[in-house]
């Protein structure tokens, strides 16, 4: 899932996610950087790059509905270039159309 701000309210930061596939297809299910979640936040003003995942950070990503958008809701600890270039996300939410 990737999504970018609307440009009018602010610089269009990006949000991208790898959400693994729910093995048993029941929602809702959760997942984690355990699981292979990944969370990416771009700042589009500063050029960072800020990640949570497996090797840094942490991330969990809850999928809510597949069908017929694919929706959910999101938070984690994401790291810049430094162990402490830390940005905590809480409380995002996915409401997606596939493509």
């Amino acid at each position: 899932v990737v999504a970018t701000q609307d440009p009018s309210v602010g610089a269009a930061d990006v949000i991208q996610m790898t959400i693994p596939k729910n093995p048993n297809g029941t929602v809702p299910y959760a997942v984690t950087e355990a699981d292979g979640a990944d969370l990416l936040y771009f700042n589009n003003t500063t050029g960072n790059s800020y990640e949570g995942n497996s090797t840094q950070g942490y991330c969990t990503i809850t999928v809510t509905q597949i069908d017929p958008t694919f929706e959910g809701n999101f938070s984690g600890r994401t790291i810049g270039t430094s162990p402490s270039d830390i940005l905590d996300i809480a409380n995002g939410a996915f409401n997606a159309t596939y493509q």
